[in-house]
């Protein structure tokens, strides 16, 4: 369903995907799905006209460390640049 969904919304809208989130366990495929879907976008927004292919940016984040290694992209927290809490004492 959620490929489906982002798929649709590619074909279907000129408005951007905007956030989406994609959860699951250990080893359910969501690394694969990620970089299927990327794929997708980024060879169905070359084609389109009206875009600026330079101006083309899609961002994969992952919230730890390891997920973003295994997505070739960024951690959540780096990607936007959000700094660790402090915890006062």
């Amino acid at each position: 369903m959620f490929i489906t969904d982002v798929i649709h919304h590619i074909k279907c809208s000129d408005d951007p995907l905007g956030w989406t989130f994609l959860s699951g366990g250990a080893g359910v495929g969501k690394t694969m799905t990620i970089d299927l879907l990327y794929q997708y976008i980024v060879k169905t927004l070359k084609t389109k006209t009206g875009i600026d292919k330079d101006q083309l940016f899609v961002l994969k984040v992952a919230p730890s460390g390891t997920a973003a290694y295994l997505l070739k992209g960024n951690t959540i927290h780096s990607a936007l640049r959000i700094l660790p809490s402090r915890q006062l004492s």
